[in-house]
């Protein structure tokens, strides 16, 4: 802009604002970047006074955002220790404001945060508003993040499942004693197994003085989820490839779900006798 001083005897002020939408000449949206502003002033002796201002940039991008829900997304705060709590973390590529919640399946809030109370990272405990623990379902996390630039990005929903129900679990031996000795009676020890939901299982397997003898052939110190309905039948051999030893065995198992929430069954018991049987008769 060009501002001509007709007198050079008169001081004043010149005052002017000019807006701009982020348009050329030739009315199109320039590119985002960084740009400078320049004014030429003129005087009535044609002497010309240059200003550079501050520099601007123009941003018409919405910021990059990436949300993290802890593994597993599913969790039981239910104050025992395991999986209590669950992270939300936020990661943008730029600087952001945010205002974000959790909402049930109504649609109803249940927590409400902003960038004003909270970092990045936000740990739910399972509380409302008001402090008091949720009941068991789906519940979604949304969240809506603004530029300085004033662009606004929200992310998809995202689901977290509360889970304060344990699981029905059953475990059973199909015998109290039996001989693995390859005559055909007896030879083998049937465990079976059903469960309500998928959980890991840890089952342990201790001989009369307490000793920890393995498990029943790998069955139970898998890390994988199992549910529904299985038997195993195991033979007596240990996981070192030898048999177990005659005498008393207990069985212990404990099952936890996906959320944490963990049972211990009774402890199961059994007999390996491998001895030949010995009969004497006699006749007066």
């Amino acid at each position: 802009w060009f501002i001509r001083l007709f007198t050079a005897y008169q001081e004043f002020v010149l005052e002017r604002t000019v807006t701009w939408d982020g348009t050329a000449d030739d009315g199109e949206v320039v590119a985002d970047g960084e740009y400078f502003v320049k004014i030429w002033v003129v005087d009535a002796q044609n002497r010309t006074v240059e200003l550079s201002l501050d520099s601007f940039v123009i941003d018409t991008s919405a910021p990059d955002v990436e949300i993290v829900l802890q593994e597993p997304a599913v969790f039981s705060p239910n104050g025992d220790g395991r999986n209590d709590d669950t992270g939300i973390w936020f990661r943008s590529n730029e600087k952001v404001t945010w205002n974000g919640g959790i909402t049930n399946s109504s649609g109803d809030a249940i927590v409400q945060t902003s960038s004003d109370i909270t970092t990045s990272l936000i740990m739910w405990r399972g509380a409302d508003l008001e402090g008091n623990v949720v009941e068991d379902g789906v519940y979604s996390v949304n969240a809506s993040f603004t530029d300085v630039a004033g662009n606004t990005y929200a992310i998809p929903t995202e689901n977290i499942e509360v889970d304060l129900t344990f699981p029905v679990v059953t475990f059973g031996l199909d015998k109290d004693y039996f001989s693995p000795d390859d005559d055909g009676i007896k030879d083998t020890l049937t465990a079976s197994f059903t469960s309500s939901e998928p959980v890991r299982g840890l089952l342990s397997l201790t001989d009369s003085a307490g000793r920890d003898v393995g498990t029943l052939g790998g069955l139970g110190r898998a890390s994988q989820l199992i549910d529904g309905a299985f038997a195993y039948t195991w033979g007596g051999i240990s996981g070192s490839g030898l048999y177990v030893p005659d005498g008393k065995y207990t069985v212990s198992s404990i099952y936890e779900d996906r959320a944490g929430n963990r049972i211990a069954l009774e402890n199961e018991q059994f007999v390996i006798d491998t001895r030949p049987v010995r009969v004497t008769a006699s006749a007066p």
